[in-house]
Parts: structure tokens; C-alpha cells; sequence
């Protein structure tokens, strides 16, 4: 029995800031935030009788966090 479980969360928050005066001066502020968050749980569980009971049980659990903030 193969039961994965995947949950996938992806946030995005861009935030643009334009101030125009009228001496010209032109301010550009950008802040771009990404954050990704990548949870896989695999669980896998196996169990087979031969000669003598043989149980094997496998979990792997992969967690990765990726966090980019560029502020330009």
C-alpha cells in the first residue's frame, strides 16, 4: 500500500512603491519576497513472510524550506 502525501505551499507577496514629484526625481522601491515551502512525507510500509517473518518498515521524511528576499 503506497499512500504519499504532498503538500505543496508557494506564498508570493510583491510589493511595488512609485513616488513622482514634479522635480522629477523618481523613486522606485521593489520588494519581492518568495517563499517556497516544500513538505514530502513518504511512508512505506512492506511486510513479507518467507522462510522466517521478515517485517521491514521505510519512512523517509523530506522536509526544505527556500526562502529568497530581494530588496532592490
Amino acid at each position: 500500500t503506497h499512500v504519499p502525501t504532498h503538500i505543496h505551499t508557494r506564498t508570493h507577496i510583491h510589493t511595488r512603491t512609485r513616488a513622482h514629484t514634479r522635480t522629477h526625481t523618481h523613486t522606485h522601491s521593489r520588494t519581492y519576497i518568495h517563499t517556497c515551502a516544500h513538505t514530502h512525507t513518504h511512508s512505506l510500509t512492506h511486510i513479507h513472510t518467507h522462510a522466517r517473518p521478515h517485517a521491514h518498515t521505510h519512512t523517509h521524511t523530506y522536509l526544505r524550506t527556500y526562502t529568497h528576499t530581494r530588496t532592490r
